[in-house]
Order: C-alpha cells, then structure tokens, then sequence
C-alpha cells in the first residue's frame, strides 16, 4: 500500500485536489463558469503531470565522460532511477 502511495503520490493528491475543488464548485447551482473551473483545473494538473512525471535519462553518448575519467578529471555522475 505505502508503495503504491509513494509511487503516485501526485496522481492521488490532484485527483483529490481536483475531486475537492469540483465538489465546492458544485455545491449550489452549477454555472458555466464552474464547468471551465472544473475542466481547467483538470487540464492544467494533466499538464503539470507531464512536467513532474519521472522520464528515462538521455544517454546518447558517454564518450565524453568516458575520456574525462580516463585524464582523471573529477566527474560527478548522479545515479537516478526513473521512479
């Protein structure tokens, strides 16, 4: 259960954030301007999914870090997994 929270901890807290804000919006009467509240909110969450979602690394040529290791610069590699 903790894994599956940890894992989409962002999905879950928009999908609450954008359940809550619809539920308000929706109390009274709805109105035009709610439903554009209610679908902008859930355009701009899928947007920013896009921008904070995890994504494989580039790697498309390690030569240049090979060789730098090689004259023995210093080199920071950052290990990352993409969860």
């Amino acid at each position: 259960m903790f894994y599956f929270i940890n894992q989409n901890s962002y999905i879950l807290i928009a999908a609450f954030l954008w359940a809550g804000v619809s539920a308000m919006a929706l109390k009274k009467m709805p109105s035009p301007a709610n439903y554009f509240l209610i679908i902008g909110l859930a355009i701009l969450l899928i947007i920013l999914f896009n921008f904070v979602r995890p994504k494989q690394a580039n790697l498309s040529n390690e030569m240049p870090i090979e060789n730098q290791i090689g004259l023995g610069q210093v080199v920071l590699l950052e290990m990352q997994s993409p969860y």
